[in-house]
């Protein structure tokens, strides 16, 4: 769960001298300063969303994916519209969650088309998230995706579920293919052999190979 920050010097959060930074992916031209802001809060982290005049918008999305966070971003993403917000872009800042939600988030993603922001780690469902996006923007050498077998949770059980015809690796397969085609039996490799108590790290260059993302940037 993403720790609770207070607001002054801070932009939503997030320190002044790194979300200037950030801002700057438009594409190198800093974004005027927002005029409004709301912190939603979900079951394991919250979302902070700004509107600036000229119709961009950011989404960050703080802490662990669960249904709510799925539920509460649609609340977000309906506000958007309302503000007429016309350029949305998703930071993302977890370290996962679920499964099921991370399809659907990635999914909300790439048919709102989304441009999906890492600058730190994003791993598991995050890295889901973050590949659901038109444009995926690798920002700064601390940014980096994770990726491991999903876990099962049966009664108080929990284990890797790494057989290929389980239903959620099926839906993992498929959901890779729809979104990157050309890279997607080499990223569900990666995902196959590494155990859901291990994560295997992606960052840099490598990103853009292997089609997980779009752009490299650097502060």
């Amino acid at each position: 769960m993403a720790q609770k920050r207070t607001c002054q010097g801070h932009f939503f959060g997030i320190p002044n001298r790194r979300i200037k930074a950030t801002l700057r992916l438009k594409p190198v031209q800093a974004l005027p300063k927002p005029e409004t802001h709301a912190e939603v809060k979900f079951e394991g982290g919250r979302f902070l969303f700004s509107e600036a005049s000229d119709g961009y918008c950011l989404i960050v999305l703080q802490g662990r994916i669960t249904n709510d966070t799925t539920r509460q971003f649609k609340q977000v993403a309906k506000k958007a519209k309302q503000l007429g917000c016309e350029k949305n872009t998703v930071l993302l800042e977890s370290r996962g969650g679920s499964l099921t939600d991370g399809f659907e988030l990635g999914k909300e993603m790439r048919f709102e088309g989304y441009r999906t922001i890492v600058r730190d780690s994003c791993a598991s469902s995050c890295g889901l998230i973050f590949m659901g996006g038109v444009e995926r923007v690798m920002y700064g050498d601390k940014a980096r995706i994770g990726l491991h077998q999903p876990r099962s949770v049966r009664e108080d059980a929990s284990f890797c579920a790494n057989q290929l015809d389980g239903n959620g690796i099926k839906e993992l397969r498929s959901f890779l293919r729809f979104l990157i085609p050309e890279t997607a039996e080499t990223v569900f490799d990666i995902v196959m052999k590494t155990p859901c108590d291990k994560m295997t790290w992606v960052a840099g260059q490598k990103t853009i190979e292997l089609g997980i993302a779009t752009k490299f940037e650097k502060p």
